[in-house]
């Protein structure tokens, strides 16, 4: 667990966030159908919770959550996540956690990535199953840190297929990652869920970048 004060150095409650990406929003700003930040892009998921925005505390915990023997870090802050938006994601009606899958070799040498471990944690605090086998990435790719928007698309073309003997059909599905930055990752894997037969996807993240 985090104590109080790594709480409000790591993620500051920030009110007023888009409900779609979980960028900060004006006050008085309505975000069911998104904000400047996700409007002008296609969305294929519906909402996003994140602990909050990529720097700072957040930022530095977001990279030591990557390193080995993290699993402890990034179970703590799924709780926090958990305790500040449980009422968002009980509404949602979760049928499956699926988190975002990483190419076999990317895997040897971080087993327990952020998603999975988020899955793993989100799954007991909702009571809501988890499986890490539904969805596969096929190819290596590149880091999508400092790309553009179409470069990033065009890297995660074609990367994430759904097995063959899930059955998605009518269920409501919760994706996690680690960050979310353009949300070309979280589309790519909500793309083939829906084709699979998915009713929804939403989102869980650490982190949510704005990009410049």
């Amino acid at each position: 667990m985090l104590c109080d004060a790594c709480q409000t150095a790591i993620a500051p409650r920030l009110e007023n966030r888009c409900l779609r990406c979980s960028a900060p929003a004006g006050p008085y700003q309505k975000t069911d159908h998104g904000c400047p930040h996700c409007r002008p892009h296609p969305r294929l998921f519906e909402e996003t919770v994140s602990l909050g925005q990529f720097h700072g505390e957040l930022e530095r915990l977001c990279y030591r959550c990557k390193r080995a023997r993290s699993r402890p870090l990034a179970a703590a802050c799924a709780q926090l996540l958990f305790e500040r938006e449980q009422e968002r994601l009980r509404s949602w009606n979760i049928d499956l956690i699926v988190p975002v899958p990483h190419f076999w070799i990317d895997r040897v040498w971080q087993e327990n990535t952020v998603s999975n471990t988020l899955a793993e944690e989100l799954s007991r605090f909702l009571m809501v199953s988890t499986d890490r086998h539904i969805l596969f990435k096929l190819k290596w790719t590149q880091k999508q840190q400092g790309k553009t928007a179409t470069v990033r698309r065009q890297n995660l073309k074609d990367a994430f297929r759904v097995h063959p003997k899930a059955r998605l059909s009518g269920l409501r599905l919760l994706v996690t990652d680690d960050v979310l930055t353009s949300g070309t990752t979280a589309n790519r894997v909500a793309s083939v869920l829906l084709e699979a037969g998915a009713k929804s996807v939403s989102v869980a993240v650490l982190a949510r970048t704005i990009l410049k």
